[in-house]
């Protein structure tokens, strides 16, 4: 059984009655928004502003994670939310304080533990989604330029898989490559080494692509 991470519940003003429901088995998909400026806000201030300026019921995402690790519940996940206009009605939101158009996510490490074991649990909840960017379904830059969904996916997998107990796993391990230190995260799983396709495509200057279509993987140079 996946662990639920700590979510703290405040009582948001918000007009429930005015909101559509979102039923479990239409969603697809879980989406990583940011709120696109640097201050810490609190999850009341973006629930006043999307209400009290936007005219909205209350708060657009489901969760709120602060700088801090903190991750509070926003709109019931019964709800849906007013985040990414296309596909409202079969997602859920995830919306992290900052700007990552202008910071990394390792900046602050606490809200980005909580954003993978927030995202490990959703996953486990709903098996049949995929993680996304905002930004795949509209014209914007959310959650930035400078986050890697990539890397977020990876270690998400990686969390599950450290959660079924799989026999010696190690989540990160270290090592070299050409005889420099390895910078990136591989994985130890019964003595063998798995490297993440995105970190070799930095060092080997390729790009790995996927087809869903035809079922298969290409490798191009850069």
């Amino acid at each position: 059984m996946m662990e639920k991470p700590q979510i703290i519940k405040k009582e948001l003003n918000m007009n429930l009655n005015f909101m559509s429901d979102l039923k479990r088995e239409d969603i697809k998909f879980l989406i990583i928004h940011h709120t696109g400026v640097s201050l810490d806000q609190r999850v009341e201030t973006i629930n006043n502003f999307h209400k009290n300026d936007r005219g909205w019921a209350g708060i657009g995402y489901h969760f709120y994670i602060r700088q801090n690790g903190s991750i509070y519940r926003g709109r019931p996940i019964t709800k849906q939310g007013v985040h990414t206009s296309s596909v409202n009605s079969k997602s859920l939101a995830v919306c992290l304080a900052g700007n990552f158009n202008s910071n990394k996510p390792e900046e602050f490490p606490d809200q980005k533990e909580a954003l993978i074991d927030l995202l490990a649990w959703l996953s486990h909840e709903f098996p049949n989604t995929t993680l996304e960017k905002n930004r795949e379904f509209n014209n914007t830059s959310c959650p930035g330029d400078n986050f890697n969904i990539h890397q977020i996916r990876e270690e998400v997998e990686s969390r599950i898989n450290e959660k079924k107990d799989l026999p010696n796993i190690s989540r990160r391990i270290n090592g070299k490559f050409d005889g420099e230190d390895f910078k990136g995260t591989a994985y130890l799983i019964e003595s063998r080494v798995y490297i993440p396709v995105r970190v070799l495509e930095d060092y080997f200057d390729v790009t790995v692509s996927w087809n869903r279509e035809t079922q298969e993987f290409q490798i191009d140079k850069r």
